[in-house]
């Protein structure tokens, strides 16, 4: 158990080991500090039916809320064990905290739903790298492209007859003013080749300084 344990711990925040009547026998000592759970508890109800057919999983997700009202989230991974004559004899496996990455994904989620509740088109552009790095469902509808043809492009795409200088000069226009902000009149390209006549603005949304 002890090399168990030590490599486990390279890999995960803790570990654990279930026996054959699946109750937790043995856990790392962070896992009531990770899971905010005494061993004890019902931990796995919702895997149950796996543990019952004695089969292998991965990431396994559970999610419980803390005092705080904030939900917390877990990822569980184990294996079967069986002995020499082929006798089930309980799990072990590892666990990771991914709070902070479930977090971050449902903020992602809320942001693109904020986007695609406008009407307006909207696209994101990182002024260092002048790519373009997120746009809302209006603005791929309104100039025929898929979403994912855009992610990544110049944003001199969007503008008729202007090259990747012209473009980079009015971003930097823009990030160096006053308010941050610069209106502008335009045609914008088609996938098809047809032009559409906007009146936009760009706004400066400063992150990581």
């Amino acid at each position: 158990m002890n090399s168990t344990a030590a490599l486990s711990g390279l890999f995960a925040d803790w570990y654990w080991e279930m026996d054959a009547q699946l109750q937790l026998t043995l856990t790392s000592e962070p896992f009531t500090e990770k899971t905010g759970l005494d061993a004890a508890d019902d931990y796995w109800e919702h895997n149950r039916r796996s543990l019952e057919r004695h089969e292998p999983f991965r990431d396994f997700e559970y999610a419980w809320m803390l005092p705080d009202g904030e939900r917390a989230y877990v990822s569980v991974s184990g294996h079967p064990v069986f002995d020499e004559a082929g006798a089930f004899r309980g799990y072990r496996g590892t666990g990771r905290d991914i709070t902070v990455r479930k977090r971050v994904e449902e903020e992602l989620r809320r942001f693109r739903a904020a986007l695609n509740a406008s009407a307006d088109s909207i696209f994101l552009v990182d002024a260092d790298a002048m790519r373009i790095i997120d746009l809302n469902d209006a603005a791929a509808h309104s100039l025929g492209y898929q979403r994912d043809e855009l992610i990544g492009r110049h944003p001199a795409i969007l503008f008729e007859r202007r090259d990747e200088a012209e473009v980079r000069a009015e971003y930097e226009r823009v990030v160096s003013s006053p308010n941050g902000t610069q209106l502008f009149r335009a045609h914008v390209p088609r996938k098809d080749g047809s032009l559409v006549p906007v009146e936009g603005s760009r706004r400066v949304l400063r992150a990581a300084g």
